[in-house]
């Protein structure tokens, strides 16, 4: 058996703050089952802080939904700028 604990250290004098990174491109991935392969996503409105498809009307899920059918998965790419990288 593995014991933890925790030990609070106190004393010591905060360090100077980091310089900002610069944003990478954020990639989502999205799901859907079907019967039979379906077409791509489509979101032309989505961004780099909004790139999921809406779940509505094209039945594509942020995680991969309940049932029993094939489940396919599709890739975006948004980067900082705002538009998909590539689908």
């Amino acid at each position: 058996m593995v014991s933890e604990g925790v030990t609070s250290v106190v004393g010591g004098n905060d360090g100077d703050n980091g310089t900002s990174g610069q944003g990478g491109p954020y990639v989502s991935y999205v799901f859907r089952r079907a019967a039979s392969v379906p077409s791509t996503p489509t979101n032309p409105a989505g961004t780099y802080a909004a790139p999921v498809p809406p779940a509505t009307p094209a039945q594509w899920y942020d995680g991969p939904p309940a049932g029993t059918a094939a489940l396919y998965m599709s890739k975006n790419i948004y980067t900082v700028s705002g538009g998909p990288g590539s689908t």
